[in-house]
């Protein structure tokens, strides 16, 4: 017989406050239930640096998307953030 106590944990809460997309021809979430525009994809677009030759596609994929994220969460202005 244990005699641990049980964990009481209250339940977590996770907020969505932006979201990004990494999907051929889309920027915008809104884009999703549109049309999709024919063409490539390529997830180096909009990034620069010498250290993203370095980076395996899915950190490609996830620095492509949170720029879009960002911006529609109100936390990136511009260049920069707010």
């Amino acid at each position: 017989m244990s005699t641990a106590h049980p964990a009481t944990t209250s339940p977590r809460v996770a907020v969505v406050t932006g979201a990004g997309l990494a999907v051929p021809g889309l920027t915008l979430p809104d884009e999703l239930l549109g049309t999709v525009r024919d063409g490539g994809f390529d997830p180096v677009t909009g990034l620069v640096g010498r250290d993203l030759r370095h980076k395996d596609r899915a950190s490609r994929l996830a620095l492509r998307a949170v720029a879009p994220a960002l911006r529609d969460a109100g936390l990136l202005d511009g260049d920069g953030y707010t």
